[in-house]
């Protein structure tokens, strides 16, 4: 290695966008890139391998691939993949680099980036929902048992059950697409009511028939782009839009409940969960109602130089008083703790 080397790429990928960070050898950003979704299982393999290799070209744009010591790709759709070795040594090729390209979950470096505890759980609700639980090896004896979804180096944390994930078709709700996204359905079913006028308006018709075209002409993920608008119509008191929200934060919880072990740090990750407003309020004030707090404390962010203030005390008051049991974090940067990890041996 000369000059800047080794450097260490990481990536995180998911279903709507894809963004790309390179350190230096001292965990210091040298360069950023994004780029639309990469998910395989959404895009297929070989466009997913376009995309990801646009992302990488830019964010090595003037430097050697050769001089890239460690990559890890933090992968949505990893567990659909029918052969994830062969899918990482694709992306080797495609990206020019020298050694191999580590591949793990996105719930893998969504945890890393909001704790640095050996074990808990993290909910990733964006585009798609899923729960995981998130261990170190060798944290505990589930360790032992992956889910065969994780496919890391030796030294990664890995998934070790899940709950959700499932997609739009299986009934993967509670994310933008299954969840929030169901005001595309309320306004076929009500189209005169608050909300079936601003979704018709938001997709550019004017009737239910051209909605349900709207949503099957373009990406699974578009329904995904319906979430804010049925924030901000929940927010303002819509009973239409306060019952979508009730029930993505009800299925939210019940994804936690299933894998999560009491006393251990919970992450929310991915824009419906981690965005201030009814979903998320209402999901912090379910996981109060199941008990008392766990111990005090929380999920802390790996990826800066120093440990910040826990994330819960950065939290705005209301949101502190509904903290669920154990300590919740949210990630700061996901793609950076990819790139963290890129460093630690495989």
């Amino acid at each position: 290695m000369t000059g800047d080397g080794p450097l260490y790429l990481g990536l995180d990928v998911g279903g709507t966008r894809t963004r790309a960070v390179l350190h230096d050898r001292h965990g210091r950003e040298l360069a950023r890139a994004a780029a639309p979704g990469g998910n395989p299982a959404a895009r297929g393999a070989g466009a997913a391998l376009e995309v990801l290799g646009g992302a990488v070209a830019e964010v090595l744009r003037g430097r050697d691939p050769q001089q890239v010591g460690g990559c890890v790709l933090g992968l949505s759709g990893l567990r659909a993949l029918p052969d994830r070795d062969v899918f990482a040594a694709a992306c080797r090729t495609a990206f020019g680099l020298p050694g191999p390209v580590r591949l793990v979950s996105d719930a893998v470096v969504a945890f890393v980036a909001g704790s640095g505890a050996a074990a808990g759980t993290v909910l990733i609700a964006g585009t798609g929902t899923i729960c995981c639980r998130i261990s170190h090896p060798g944290a505990d004896g589930d360790a032992a048992t992956l889910d065969p979804g994780s496919a890391p180096g030796a030294a990664d944390p890995v998934v070790t059950a899940t709950a959700g994930g499932l997609g739009r078709a299986l009934g993967g709700g509670g994310g933008g697409v299954g969840g929030v996204g169901g005001g595309g359905g309320q306004a076929h079913a009500r189209p005169t009511d608050p909300l079936g006028r601003a979704v018709l308006a938001a997709c550019g018709v004017t009737d239910p028939t051209a909605l349900v075209r709207w949503a099957y002409d373009g990406p699974p993920h578009r329904l995904a782009t319906l979430a804010p608008l049925v924030s901000e119509l929940a927010l303002a008191g819509d009973p239409a839009a306060e019952g979508l929200a009730d029930a993505a934060s009800a299925r939210l919880v019940e994804l936690i409940r299933a894998i999560h072990h009491p006393c251990e740090p919970i992450v929310l990750a991915g824009s419906v969960a981690t965005t201030p407003g009814p979903i998320r309020d209402r999901l912090l004030a379910r996981l109060r109602a199941d008990g008392p707090p766990g111990p005090v404390g929380s999920a802390r962010d790996p990826v800066a130089a120093a440990p910040p203030p826990p994330i819960r005390a950065r939290l705005p008051a209301r949101l502190r008083a509904a903290a669920p049991p154990g300590p919740v974090g949210s990630p700061d940067d996901p793609v950076a703790a990819a790139a963290r990890l890129a460093a630690r041996p495989g």
